[in-house]
């Protein structure tokens, strides 16, 4: 079951919205200010984050890069503002999708499931935790930019080690592994 934390200081709109994804088989948490969101957002693996950008506490752009930092995650941002420059500025900053207030529910689900969609395919191709980046396809791999040198089987180690972050691997674990 996929994981959205729902980042909204609207009441109305948080229950709103929770109502919605859980009636359409998705788990959810929620955040009402950004300092709260950042919190629960390291404390927890979230599959998309639906982000308002009005908040108490910290901004929703400030929300977004902190977000962006930790991990990459589908981002949906939830704005009264659409602008052209302030769209471009967020989608710069890191937002994978917006949509503006008022918003069709129906049109949400489906932007949900777009991005739901496109991490899947770029998730086969990659793994990102924190500075360090693989490319699968290349078996290489980066941190902060700058290439890494290893063999087939260290890649796949540290490959399983970055897909299970908060796990304990034992030698024989690893060895069990491959």
């Amino acid at each position: 079951m996929k994981k959205i934390l729902i980042v909204e200081d609207d009441n109305d709109i948080n229950n709103m919205l929770r109502d919605l994804l859980e009636q359409n088989g998705y788990a959810t948490a929620a955040a009402y200010s950004g300092t709260e969101a950042v919190m629960l957002f390291k404390n927890d693996k979230y599959d998309l984050v639906l982000l308002d950008l009005m908040l108490p506490g910290k901004s929703g752009i400030d929300v977004l890069s902190e977000i962006k930092a930790v991990r990459s995650v589908p981002v949906i941002a939830l704005t009264a503002v659409s602008d052209k420059d302030s769209v471009v500025s967020l989608l710069k900053t890191g937002a994978n999708d917006y949509i503006t207030k008022p918003f069709d529910n129906e049109e949400l689900l489906a932007r949900i499931e777009v991005q739901f969609r496109n991490n899947t395919d770029s998730a086969q191709s990659s793994t990102r935790y924190k500075d360090i980046v693989l490319d699968h396809e290349r078996y290489d791999g980066f941190i902060e930019n700058e290439p890494l040198q290893f063999s087939k089987r260290e890649f796949e180690i540290l490959a399983l080690l970055m897909q299970n972050p908060k796990k304990v691997f034992t030698k024989n674990n690893l060895y069990e592994s491959y």
